[in-house]
């Protein structure tokens, strides 16, 4: 399935914020994936953790990160159900396509 920019809800987006970091980890800290059942289930207090994990020197990623973030309504949503958590499932899903098709 492709990639769905137009699809702004918080847990698409989040989704999708997770597999940019996943893709750009700051140096040692390899272990990103560990961290995908918290962000899914609790975003609100595990991602601004993870925001802190990725490369800021990578402009693309740090381009892409910015403006997904700026279709966020603050504060992040503190859990997620699940319905939520199979939306995040897919913009991670869908993120991570966009960077398998190269």
């Amino acid at each position: 399935m492709p990639l769905d920019t137009d699809n702004h809800t918080a847990s698409y987006v989040l989704g999708r914020i997770y597999a940019v970091i996943e893709r750009h980890p700051r140096r040692g800290y390899n272990n990103i994936d560990r961290w995908l059942k918290q962000a899914m289930e609790q975003p609100g207090t595990t991602f601004p953790r993870l925001l802190d994990m990725y490369d800021h020197h990578n402009k693309a990623a740090d381009r892409l990160i910015t403006g997904l973030m700026n279709r966020l309504i603050a504060p992040l949503p503190l859990t997620l159900d699940r319905i939520d958590q199979s939306s995040f499932c897919l913009g991670w899903r869908h993120q991570r396509g966009v960077y398998e098709a190269g």
